[in-house]
């Protein structure tokens, strides 16, 4: 058993691994120059150099990804750029409102879905199951505040 979780959640770091990846991959095609949109198009080239400078952005990509996870992974999370606060202590703040909404849809969830498996088993081909089945599928798609 302690094989199977140590297993589940190797693959759960390297998912979340590849999934960093991506997003940083996609993030660095987008067109434009991070530094400029923050600072504005008034912006001089020597506030726009030092913001680079700051964000470590004239690195090469795979240098900035590094450097990101090293600092996400000791906890600086960096700061938001619309309140200038850091981000590590605004997320940690929503997190229990967070945990406490998917509590509640699992409270939810969990019966109705074993009672609705329950009769679309008892009820294998029918359209009551079809029905079951479709709507199930429909409903796992929606956003959990839903």
């Amino acid at each position: 058993m302690s094989r199977y979780i140590v297993r589940r959640l190797g693959f759960l770091l390297l998912t979340l691994l590849l999934t960093s990846i991506i997003i940083f991959t996609i993030t660095q095609l987008l067109p434009g120059d991070v530094a400029r949109i923050i600072l504005g198009r008034e912006a001089s080239d020597t506030d726009i150099a030092a913001l680079r400078a700051e964000f470590v952005l004239e690195r090469p990509a795979p240098i900035q990804f590094i450097t990101w996870l090293a600092s996400f992974i000791v906890g600086d999370w960096g700061e938001s750029y619309g309140t200038g606060q850091a981000i590590r202590p605004l997320v940690l703040e929503r997190l229990g409102n967070s945990l406490m909404l998917a509590a509640v849809t699992l409270v939810i969830s969990v019966p109705i879905s074993v009672a609705l498996g329950v009769v679309a088993g008892f009820r294998e081909d029918s359209v009551l199951a079809h029905t079951i089945s479709i709507g199930s599928l429909s409903v796992v798609g929606l956003p959990e505040f839903v």
